[in-house]
């Protein structure tokens, strides 16, 4: 990838990151209506740019149906809102929330849209390891099941943050329960990712400290062997002690490697 298009994805990937930050601030952190609507202006022009940038590559690739299939989340990223509103109340979602409610929901649907999106964005340009993509989708998936409680449970953000952190790390102190059938669905798959994502959060961290003692002990070897190398390079000059010392170090290390084996 050369370096224009690795900074267009980056941009890109700032940008989607900005749109879920506004989208999150929308549903459940901002009461006041005046900056709702400022945050609303914004949520647009996101959308317009995600649009107008979706058109403009699909223009400029070569095989434009298979820039269509390997571009789907991008999409559905950029059906307008309005879109999300109307096949949640077809479904029959007014019977179990209001349609603030539901308005909400499909903001928290995009949410997870643009997070799919903001991955695609940056995967091929920053290396990301298997300790990060634990982390962060530990805390993804710990922040939409907050997003998700707060909508359909009528809580405020910070409770529905503090449920979703107990439930995800399996702690469970039960002071904060879903009663709807909707918010029981979302601890259910909540549940299920954060047994996922934890487990994997777990492995990495004891694998990378087995693998860093592994690492240490390896370079600790070639570092010795090096040295005595170096040291043989003027034989003539070594004394009987620097003769005795390489030999133990050689046992040393012909014990240790066979005692591994």
């Amino acid at each position: 990838m050369d370096g224009k298009r690795r900074f267009n994805r980056l941009l890109a990937g700032i940008i989607t990151l900005s749109a879920i930050v506004v989208l999150c601030l929308q549903i459940g952190l901002i009461t006041s209506k005046r900056i709702y609507d400022t945050l609303a202006v914004f949520d647009n022009l996101f959308w317009i740019i995600f649009f107008f940038e979706y058109l403009l590559e699909l223009a400029l690739s070569e095989n434009k149906a298979e820039f269509v299939k390997e571009n789907i989340i991008n999409v559905i990223a950029i059906i307008p809102e309005n879109i999300f509103v109307f096949f949640l109340m077809v479904s029959g979602m007014q019977y179990y929330i209001s349609g603030l409610k539901i308005v909400q929901l499909s903001k928290l649907i995009r949410i997870i849209l643009y997070i799919l999106k903001f991955r695609s964005e940056v995967h091929n340009v920053i290396k990301i390891t298997l300790l990060d993509y634990a982390i962060a989708g530990t805390a993804t998936t710990m922040v939409i099941g907050a997003v998700g409680m707060s909508i359909t449970e009528d809580m405020s953000f910070a409770d529905a943050l503090w449920w979703s952190f107990v439930t995800a790390t399996t702690v469970g102190y039960g002071d904060i329960t879903p009663t709807t059938i909707i918010g029981k669905c979302i601890a259910a798959v909540l549940m299920i990712n954060s047994v996922i994502f934890i487990s994997m959060l777990t492995a990495t961290i004891a694998t990378y400290f087995t693998t860093k003692d592994e690492y240490i002990e390896k370079n600790y070897e070639n570092r010795a062997v090096y040295q005595i190398v170096e040291s043989l390079k003027n034989f003539d000059n070594l004394s009987e002690d620097d003769i005795d010392k390489i030999y133990y170090v050689l046992k040393s290390l012909k014990k240790h490697n066979n005692k591994n084996k």
